[in-house]
């Protein structure tokens, strides 16, 4: 049966930005590291760290140390072994999404374009030959929206399955009339919008968390979930019926609270309440997590919007490997759910 891991991350490295057009240069992202001894992480956060420097701003350089990674899979720099690895975990296909520009928050136009251009390009360049095995998502400059949807041309061509976003894009939900043209172009081309844990907003960036050094998860994964609500009480479902929209890497186990809130919203102001098959009628669906009561989560999400990603790349909290292995192996699910999570769902998903 064929596996396809619906989350899986590249880290970015200096080839990503070698595809920069020669009048860009001088926007190019550059590499800041600390020499600053460790000591405690809350009053020296920078302290032993990378950074990339882009357009003023300093971003953590991606990918926690992880010895799981065989040399040259996580950056790409030798994607058979990438591959090779893949063969070794049972996928065939992996979905690759960035890591910079999950939290990234360019403030210029220029800056931001140019970022996603070379990143679209590198994919494009490593991708478009083993598009049997690795797939990607077009990284979107939403300041400048007619370059995004050329690049969106440009990535359909070279292998690409969807386009990413973050629940906040700016200071606003991804609800908004302006991205239009966006999701329209995304229905035209047959992608997939692949709304992954992150945030794209520069006031919810400045809010700040001090719960330790580990940061708060829940923080980083809410935008998500406020998107999946937005986006189902808007009418942009309905409007766009070809459209598919993924939520990434936040796990399952909050779907039932979304839903009975937006059933009680709807019961309370004498809205249209959700159907049992809610997810499948808006074509939304939701990566699942090996450990969660996944029994449970069907009874709110159906048979048809659960897929599997391992979070391949990343050492974290959503970093699960063997996911697709531990979930086909559970004797708790009802009969062909596994399949279609690993396999049927995702191949929906991003139109493969």
């Amino acid at each position: 049966m064929p596996i396809i891991d619906a989350d899986t991350h590249v880290i970015e490295c200096e080839q990503t930005w070698s595809y920069m057009d020669k009048a860009d240069e001088h926007l190019r992202p550059k590499i800041i590291t600390s020499t600053e001894p460790v000591t405690h992480k809350r009053e020296s956060p920078m302290a032993g760290h990378s950074f990339w420097l882009v357009d003023g701003r300093m971003y953590m350089k991606g990918g926690q140390k992880a010895d799981r990674y065989p040399e040259g899979t996580r950056d790409l720099a030798d994607p058979e072994a990438r591959i090779a690895h893949m063969d070794e975990l049972g996928v065939d296909t992996q979905i690759l999404i960035p890591s910079f520009f999950l939290g990234s928050i360019i403030e210029h136009a220029d800056a931001e374009l140019a970022a996603a251009k070379s990143y679209n390009r590198w994919m494009a360049d490593v991708c478009h030959s083993r598009s049997d095995r690795l797939r990607w998502l077009v990284v979107p400059s939403l300041k400048n929206i007619d370059a995004t949807c050329a690049m969106m041309e440009e990535g359909r061509k070279n292998g690409a399955v969807g386009l990413l976003m973050r629940g906040y894009e700016g200071n606003s939900t991804i609800d908004r009339p302006e991205l239009e043209a966006i999701y329209t172009k995304a229905a035209d081309l047959d992608l997939a919008i692949a709304l992954h844990i992150g945030n794209g907003s520069p006031s919810f960036d400045e809010v700040r968390n001090t719960s330790g050094k580990k940061g708060n998860i829940v923080a980083f994964i809410m935008p998500m979930m406020v998107a999946f609500n937005a986006l189902m009480m808007s009418d942009i479902p309905k409007k766009y019926p070809a459209l598919r929209f993924g939520f990434l890497e936040g796990g399952s186990m909050w779907l039932p609270f979304v839903l009975n809130k937006a059933d009680r919203f709807a019961d309370t102001y004498g809205l249209k309440r959700t159907t049992e098959k809610a997810l499948a009628d808006a074509r939304f669906y939701v990566t699942c997590e090996a450990h969660e009561d996944l029994p449970e989560i069907l009874k709110w999400a159906g048979n048809e919007s659960l897929v599997i990603g391992s979070d391949y790349g990343h050492a974290d909290t959503s970093t699960e490997l063997e996911a697709h292995s531990l979930i086909m192996g559970r004797s708790d699910l009802p009969a062909g759910a596994a399949k279609r999570m690993a396999d049927d769902n995702a191949r929906a998903l991003y139109g493969l």
